[in-house]
């Protein structure tokens, strides 16, 4: 990676940087909050950068990555679950607006609804005490990884390094940061977004569902969209 965080200031560094003026300092994972250190490498194709000590407990190893992908609820909670895809249904103008704010701009319906039916697969609805406010998060955090287009490049999102199970940000808020990271999976930059955790439960005018998924054309509903 090629940015860290300052031991000793809590300030941002880029590795250039870091190597001309932080060279008395630790370097500290954004993520993880491990100790780093900076790696130089002899082929002119990889550059100086920040890498985890041996077995780091960190999202960004792409090891580590992968324990998004077995993620699901042990115990589920079914009627909680449809009171969460209606009020889901109810916001999905804020759900697709938020998920889009920490995606970025060129984010299609079509990928929006690529990742509902993931986690509608992966029953991620019937996580006991979901609340809607951490959906976003969850469900771009569940996809995996965002192949490159012409648009965007290739991408995927990471939790607090502490999380073991999604239920954990909202049962255990005071352990786990409210923060998503943005990574680019080729070059491991990193940025950092807060959750906007006031999402709120103002319902949606359903005009306004319709124009945004184009549904008034196709004479669908939304949940048929979604192929709940």
């Amino acid at each position: 990676m090629k940015h860290a965080k300052s031991l000793i200031t809590g300030e941002k560094v880029n590795v250039q940087d870091w190597e001309l003026f932080h060279k008395e300092d630790t370097p500290i994972c954004l993520v993880c909050s491990n100790e780093l250190y900076v790696k130089a490498h002899p082929s002119p194709d990889v550059t100086t950068h920040f890498s985890h000590y041996k077995n780091p407990n960190c999202p960004l190893v792409k090891d580590h990555h992968q324990r998004y992908q077995i993620l699901g609820p042990g115990i589920q909670d079914k009627e909680n679950g449809e009171q969460i895809k209606q009020l889901f249904v109810n916001n999905i103008g804020l759900m697709f607006a938020e998920c889009k704010r920490v995606f970025g701009d060129n984010f299609p319906h079509a990928l929006f609804k690529e990742m509902v039916k993931k986690a509608t697969e992966r029953n991620i609805w019937f996580y006991k005490g979901l609340k809607i406010e951490y959906v976003p998060y969850v469900l771009l955090v569940n996809y995996g990884i965002f192949k490159k287009t012409d648009k965007s490049p290739k991408m995927h999102f990471v939790l607090d390094a502490n999380l073991t199970n999604y239920d954990e940000l909202w049962n255990k808020p005071k352990e786990v940061r409210p923060i998503i990271w943005r990574v680019f999976t080729d070059s491991d930059e990193i940025e950092e977004y807060q959750m906007n955790l006031r999402l709120g439960n103002t319902k949606v005018p359903h005009y306004f569902i319709d124009y945004i998924f184009g549904l008034q054309s196709k004479k669908e509903s939304i949940t048929t969209f979604l192929e709940w």
